[in-house]
């Protein structure tokens, strides 16, 4: 996607995208004021040079950016980065960047250590990899590295960044409760699922005492188990029901033809059956998640 000017872009999926030898497998923007939000950026520019180009002003809330770039070096131009630097002026907050390859590094997979703009790159409350290792001149807030407990990694075809993982979070992620509040216009208040934000997760003491509910990291708001609820909406409906029943055809998780993670497999014995069908039907009489 060429941008330049001033774009808002959010709730929007950049997965396997791949750019040339100037980079941008996703975004590339010689001069733009862009804001991405809720967004996701999986398994792009594993051919080119990287997945997003700003020579600009760019701001990120609330993303995910996970398994772009190679470790294999790129045609013409070796490294992968996931962010191009190009003297710009760069703000990411509460988002996950996890994952992401280079010949070289996993830090310097994630920005080019070879450019600076006019204003130091922050990472504010973000997971970022190898951050206690980072070369590029960076700054940030309660930002930190740790293993953010998606979902389900790799997904059926054991490729990560493919498409068919889940990158949303499981529960315990640390990615739960952590985020800033105030770094999220309300303008922008729906995750990528089109869920609100800062849903409160009763299992998780948020990161800052009362603050609570406190909006958590990555594109996708965490949702506390309901069994049933198999589009993560907070409703067991028709819906799910004709998941659930797409998922019962097919019967075994393991089969290529079921939705990564399984999540119709609601007794965890790696069948869809009549059992779980029990267990959906106790939730569709509730209808309404607690």
């Amino acid at each position: 996607m060429q941008v330049d000017g001033v774009v808002d872009i959010d709730r929007c999926i950049f997965i396997g995208n791949e750019g040339k030898f100037d980079g941008g497998a996703a975004i590339h923007s010689f001069n733009g004021d862009v804001t991405v939000t809720n967004s996701l950026f999986a398994g792009n520019d594993r051919l080119g040079f990287s997945t997003i180009f700003t020579g600009g002003k760019l701001r990120m809330s609330n993303c995910t950016l996970a398994y772009n770039g190679s470790a294999t070096p790129a045609p013409g131009s070796g490294t992968h980065y996931l962010i191009v630097n190009q003297s710009s002026d760069i703000a990411i907050s509460n988002s996950i960047i996890w994952g992401n390859k280079s010949v070289d590094d996993d830090a310097t997979a994630v920005l080019t250590p070879f450019a600076t703009g006019p204003v130091v790159p922050r990472f504010d409350s973000c997971i970022v990899q190898s951050w206690g290792a980072f070369l590029s001149p960076v700054a940030g807030l309660n930002t930190f590295e740790a293993d953010p407990l998606f979902a389900a990694v790799p997904g059926v075809d054991g490729i990560a960044g493919s498409g068919d993982d889940n990158l949303r979070l499981q529960p315990q992620s640390p990615a739960i409760d952590r985020g800033d509040n105030n770094l999220l216009a309300p303008t922008f208040a729906l995750d990528l699922d089109g869920m609100t934000r800062r849903r409160d997760d009763p299992a998780t003491t948020d990161f800052t005492p009362g603050a609570a509910p406190q909006i958590d990291i990555g594109a996708y708001e965490f949702v506390p188990s309901c069994p049933g609820d198999i589009n993560s909406d907070g409703f067991v409906d028709d819906a799910d029901f004709v998941l659930f029943a797409a998922a019962y055809d097919v019967f075994d998780c393991t089969d290529p033809a079921m939705p990564a993670g399984c999540p119709s497999d609601l007794n965890h014995d790696v069948n869809v059956d009549d059992a779980d069908f029990v267990v959906f039907a106790n939730a569709y009489n509730a209808l309404i998640c607690p």
